[in-house]
């Protein structure tokens, strides 16, 4: 009974035993004894806890909760759900629901369409408004529970109306490299790829974000500054002296960063510690080659930046966001961090802080970014408190991506592939890739999401694990 639910939950969430070891940080081997039915624990055992932690955070990681609180009738998912899972599965008297036909291509597609929906921060509700459809109806094709090949007039009018909102959140080259698309493609195009890629099974969406991921990583050369604005444009007298003590709103926000890292890069010896779970967009646009130019100038005066990533998202965002980091990554000063406790979905935060010197703090009702009223702050005795604040919040964190000079390489047993110019390798504990070309640097990562999808890329090379 206890196997025939394992398959059941793996079938509803589209996981597979690779998946869950790596979420849980053990072998596989553990969760495929469970699967098979050659081993079963007792209902205390660490075996069974692990596995109901990796399924419960595999599937707040897909945003499927809901439907994983119907299949163990669960009615309190925040203080109750690992534990209900577990009796679900001890319970003899609770049947198995069927399994239903074509799993593959059902948890394909609905990853798929989770993977584009997060990325542009569409919810199932959103969406179903947008185009005119039942939210219920969303909520099974992303949980794989409906595949759709019967109404694709349907799915072209969700796939027109995720490209609008990739225009209208500036998002377009995200949506491009997601789905594989050439740059530069027409609204209706993108429409039209978009339908295409989501039924096409070669390829996962978090396969297809890696291989960008490894194809930026292999082709990218020192970073170039010609094209972002001079420093001394951006960093004007007036700015420099400024002593507002808060700002409002989104263009609030931007002023009050330019003001902290001009005075970061004037000022010999700053370190950054930088933390926001808000919304992105406001570095999008017009804005983000001014963040870039302060940024890079900063490193170029040699401050070391620490910044904690908000990774509550799907592999394909996560990508994209090292993507958009990796030209500051390359310089060696930034030490990224993503932090174990799950992000709230009440209110966003943000604090930015040039350590003994100032502080950018905020904080809003989600949606209320525009309204936002943004603290800055250089009194001494406030200072001390935001440090302390960012100091508490680093205590539950865990580096995202280590870079290194040097040819690491990943300590124990672990499988090695070499592919163009970079050379994997790969354990239960990560994965390491070296660039071989120049600048030689070695990439780690360790997060469970991006190792899961990193040992599907090397199941899709045909290596074994």
């Amino acid at each position: 009974m206890i196997a025939k639910k394992i398959e059941y939950l793996l079938w509803l969430l589209g996981a597979d035993n690779t998946q869950l070891a790596a979420y849980a940080n053990c072998s596989e081997s553990n969760f495929s004894r469970l699967r098979s039915g050659s081993r079963t624990p007792s209902k205390s055992s660490q075996t069974v806890k692990r596995f109901a932690s990796a399924v419960c955070d595999y599937a707040k990681d897909r945003n499927m909760e809901e439907e994983l609180c119907k299949a163990v009738c669960c009615s309190d998912p925040e203080t109750a759900l690992e534990k209900q899972l577990i009796e679900w599965l001890y319970d003899g008297s609770d049947p198995v629901p069927p399994l239903g036909g074509q799993t593959s291509d059902l948890a394909v597609f609905g990853q798929k369409l989770s993977s584009a929906m997060d990325l542009i921060s569409m919810t199932n509700s959103r969406l179903s408004r947008a185009a005119n459809v039942d939210p219920s109806y969303i909520s099974r094709m992303r949980s794989g529970t409906r595949l759709p090949k019967s109404n694709p007039r349907l799915i072209e009018r969700l796939c027109s109306v995720m490209v609008q909102r990739a225009y209208e959140q500036d998002k377009i080259n995200e949506l491009e490299d997601l789905i594989g698309a050439q740059k530069g493609a027409v609204e209706h195009e993108l429409t039209k790829l978009l339908f295409i890629w989501l039924y096409d099974r070669s390829s996962s969406a978090n396969m297809t974000a890696v291989r960008r991921l490894i194809d930026f990583i292999d082709t990218y050369p020192q970073p170039s500054t010609k094209d972002l604005p001079k420093f001394e444009s951006i960093a004007t007298d007036d700015i420099l002296a400024d002593s507002r003590t808060s700002y409002v709103g989104l263009e609030g926000l931007r002023s009050a960063v330019v003001r902290l890292l001009s005075n970061a890069a004037n000022t010999a010896g700053s370190v950054l510690w930088l933390y926001s779970d808000q919304s992105m967009e406001w570095m999008h646009g017009d804005y983000a080659p001014v963040w870039m130019s302060l940024m890079r100038e900063c490193l170029d005066r040699g401050i070391r930046v620490h910044i904690i990533h908000n990774i509550d998202r799907s592999v394909a965002e996560m990508v994209a966001a090292i993507n958009y980091w990796m030209p500051l990554y390359f310089t060696g000063l930034i030490v990224p961090y993503y932090s174990t406790k799950r992000a709230g979905e009440r209110f966003s935060s943000t604090i930015f802080i040039s350590r003994g010197r100032e502080a950018i703090v905020g904080s809003c009702v989600k949606g209320m970014e525009p309204e936002a009223v943004f603290g800055y702050y250089t009194d001494p005795v406030c200072l001390e408190r935001c440090e302390r604040a960012f100091e508490t919040l680093l205590k539950d964190c865990r580096p995202l991506l280590k870079i290194s000079r040097e040819h690491a390489d990943a300590a124990g047993s672990s499988n090695v592939i070499t592919a163009n110019n970079l050379r994997f390798n790969l354990n239960d504990s990560g994965v390491i890739i070296t660039k071989l070309t120049e600048p030689r640097m070695s990439f780690s990562f360790e997060h469970p999401v991006m190792s899961r999808a990193f040992l599907a890329y090397a199941e899709s090379l045909r290596m074994p694990r």
